[in-house]
């Protein structure tokens, strides 16, 4: 909040100084925490101090935030929407004027204790102990009846529950022979999800009088829908105490009455479990739906029959109660939690939040790669292994959408900066036509509309590989251009490069299969694209003018280089001298590791990269023309013109490292 940096070590020492008071009864408060996140209008805040009757229930007695200067109006703002949260009708700042204890609604200044500027509590143990018995006679003369208690206030109550139980079946799980990969994401999940069904079986009055945490199982089996299925098992004993525990004092609560409160603290469940705000992003409000939409990972509330929506098991179930308390009618055709669970989407507008950025197990791999090639028949698409999720159902969603969709989206920056996002942004060059697109610096937000592919040439593609760009082929963007920061460079709008030269028609077709391959494969930017995994490792700066550079003398480890002219450049290792000659031919500023094995890793990479991108050629080259002579000087004049290094060097350079390829 607007507490000084040491703030954080004071509120520490004023717990222990609490701690043994406490203790000994006098007080009607339990526990002083000065570790505390809440969620409030105002955002995310951090209460310096909290006093605590009863922790679990959310019950609290006082809030004491520290200030190194007079309290201004933000410190004024921050402290009482933390009171408001906590259900406080009274909140304490001390500042160098002293200690002050205000009234949360009308912020006035209820009491003033002179106590001097924050300091540890020994040196003000008459102020803080005069503050102690304000603040017991405050929580017993002025606590806030259940009905006054605001939805956030009820947000927070389960947000903790959720935080605490899911804790405790994660760590039963860890504890198993093999705990799943993402297995915070999906105890999270489980817990929102049970949490859920409680609250929709206290809605409607149908929750069990007795439900015990061993009657759980059998509860939420029997009332989570088909769509809501879950691998994982559900809570364990002390996960499933804790979240009735909260349930029975929600119960207490009257969450549900009145309704605008109710719909209004469900809203905050929903809007708090969804993807972008777990991983801290804010929430974009994406164009709403004027017909049926197939709808992934949004808040929007589905009520049309031929409606998709694809989310998580407990959004899910929170959404089913939302409509319920904004009598908003039934519920979408369909409901699924995985976006592979379709196999055809006749819908003429999605929108999508796809944020997720775990990778692929190997094990779904297989899987992934056989629903890409159901979807894009007849094209050749593959993602590297190592892909986020998030541009997975990228290119499973456009593959679903039909000729003429529109697809809203909303996308991570960072996403479409990484190397793999290459093979997708050349399957949306391709097949969609750009009509929005916005960024924020963390969040970019696409309108796209899906058309009949459109293979560019290959020269356009791999322009698109080397300059990590968008280029479009279609008008302008209406909106303004993405700015989204890449690790090396920006994505913005480029203009295309001219056309290739007109083939025959036959040859004309095996390039533009060969384009559809080469736009699957992610790498042709060296060394660039291959120093993303050695991101933390020591590099240099290297120019390189008149290139491309040549071998020249070898003295020991020692290799001279020689530019274009046969001028002496530079003299280093044989790692980075074959390095800066591979990259003489097509770049002019580099970075290389400084170790050489790191420099000899890139060598190796790339050459086998370059390697299965010469068989691919050769390989459609010979399977679509003939006679062979003709597929050869065919696909010997398609790489002169990729700007790589001439095959007879990279022969030369394998040697080098005892690697044979064919001519």
């Amino acid at each position: 909040m607007t507490s000084v940096a040491s703030s954080s070590t004071l509120a520490r020492q004023l717990c222990d100084w609490l701690a043994p008071a406490l203790e000994q009864g006098r007080y009607p408060f339990r526990k002083a925490d000065c570790g505390l996140r809440l969620y409030s209008i105002r955002g995310p805040l951090h209460p310096d101090l909290v006093l605590w009757i009863n922790p679990g229930s959310f019950v609290a007695a006082a809030l004491l935030n520290l200030l190194q200067h007079l309290p201004d109006n933000d410190a004024l703002i921050n402290a009482q929407a933390a009171a408001e949260v906590l259900g406080l009708n009274h909140f304490v700042l001390w500042h160098p004027g002293g200690l002050d204890i205000y009234e949360t609604g009308s912020l006035r200044i209820h009491q003033h204790i002179a106590a001097g500027e924050p300091r540890p509590a020994p040196q003000a143990a008459a102020a803080l102990t005069e503050l102690l018995e304000q603040l017991r006679l405050l929580c017993v003369l002025h606590t806030r009846p259940p009905e006054q208690l605001g939805a956030w206030h009820l947000y927070n109550l389960c947000e903790q529950a959720l935080w605490r139980a899911g804790d405790l079946h994660a760590t039963r799980l860890r504890r198993t022979a093999e705990p799943p990969a993402d297995l915070e994401s999906h105890v999270r999940q489980q817990m929102l999800l049970v949490l859920a069904l409680l609250l929709d079986a206290l809605a409607d009055g149908r929750l069990p009088r007795h439900l015990g945490p061993q009657q759980l199982a059998t509860f939420v089996a029997a009332r989570r829908s088909p769509a809501t299925t879950d691998s994982l098992p559900l809570p364990e004993e002390a996960a499933a105490a804790e979240l009735l525990f909260v349930l029975h004092r929600l119960e207490q609560l009257s969450p549900f009455h009145p309704v605008e409160r109710a719909s209004q603290f469900i809203e905050l469940l929903l809007h708090g479990s969804h993807p972008l705000a777990q991983a801290g992003l804010p929430q974009p409000k994406l164009p709403a739906a004027d017909t049926a939409v197939l709808q992934l990972y949004c808040d929007d509330l589905l009520s049309d029959p031929a409606a998709i929506d694809i989310d998580q098991s407990g959004r899910l179930a929170l959404k089913a109660l939302l409509r319920r308390l904004h009598q908003t009618g039934s519920p979408p055709g369909r409901q699924e939690t995985q976006l592979f669970a379709l196999t055809a989407c006749d819908l003429h507008h999605a929108r999508a939040c796809l944020v997720d950025s775990r990778e692929p197990s190997a094990q779904q791999l297989p899987r992934l790669q056989g629903l890409l090639r159901q979807v894009w028949p007849g094209r050749r698409l593959i993602l590297p292994p190592h892909s986020p999720l998030a541009l997975w159902q990228l290119a499973y969603l456009l593959g679903l959408l039909p000729t003429g969709a529109r697809c809203d989206l909303c996308l991570p920056a960072t996403l479409l900066g990484q190397p793999a996002a290459e093979t997708v942004l050349a399957l949306i060059h391709q097949c969609c036509h750009l009509e929005q697109l916005q960024s924020d610096g963390s969040l970019c937000q696409l309108r796209l509309w899906r058309q009949p592919a459109e293979p560019g040439a290959l020269t356009q593609l791999i322009h698109l590989n080397h300059q990590r760009a968008l280029a479009w082929h279609d008008q302008p963007f209406a909106t303004t251009p993405l700015q989204a920061q890449a690790p090396h460079q920006n994505i913005t709008e480029t203009e295309p490069p001219p056309a290739a030269t007109p083939m025959p028609g036959r040859q004309q077709q095996v390039r533009e299969a060969i384009d559809q391959q080469i736009a699957a494969r992610p790498r042709f930017h060296f060394p660039a694209d291959y120093l993303y995994d050695l991101a933390s490792i020591e590099r240099r700066h290297h120019t390189l003018n008149n290139g491309p550079w040549q071998l020249g003398q070898q003295l020991l480890e020692n290799v001279s280089l020689l530019d274009c002219h046969g001028k002496r450049i530079v003299e280093t290792d044989i790692d980075h001298a074959w390095a800066l000659l591979l990259a003489s031919h097509s770049q002019q500023q580099i970075e290389l590791p400084l170790a050489q094995e790191a420099c000899r890793e890139l060598v190796l990479r790339y050459l086998e990269d370059l390697a299965s991108l010469r068989t691919l050629i050769l390989s459609e080259s010979h399977a679509g023309l003939t006679p062979a002579r003709l597929a050869r000087r065919f696909a010997t004049r398609l790489w002169r013109q990729l700007a790589l290094p001439p095959w007879d060097r990279i022969r030369l350079c394998a040697r080098q490292y005892g690697r044979s390829l064919p001519a």
